[in-house]
């Protein structure tokens, strides 16, 4: 899969895959970290993301995920 996306991007890029799961409504995450760093968009499905964008996205991949686990509890 990686490769692929490599392959179908025309932009002389390093990629280092940094994470991996099985997400539940990956659609809809997909959707909402592609809305939350438009502005850091720069060709298709490709971002320039600094360290501190990394560590949002991982926030907003837990929050996705566990929000069943924490549906209707208060912090």
């Amino acid at each position: 899969l990686l490769n692929t996306l490599i392959n179908q991007s025309n932009l002389k890029i390093n990629i280092e895959l940094l994470f991996i799961d099985d997400i539940e409504d990956c659609f809809e995450l997909e959707n909402e970290i592609h809305i939350s760093f438009e502005n850091k968009r720069i060709n298709g499905d490709w971002f320039d993301l600094t360290n501190e964008d990394v560590l949002k996205i991982i926030y907003i991949i837990n929050k996705h995920k566990y929000k069943k686990l924490y549906n209707g509890r208060k912090k």
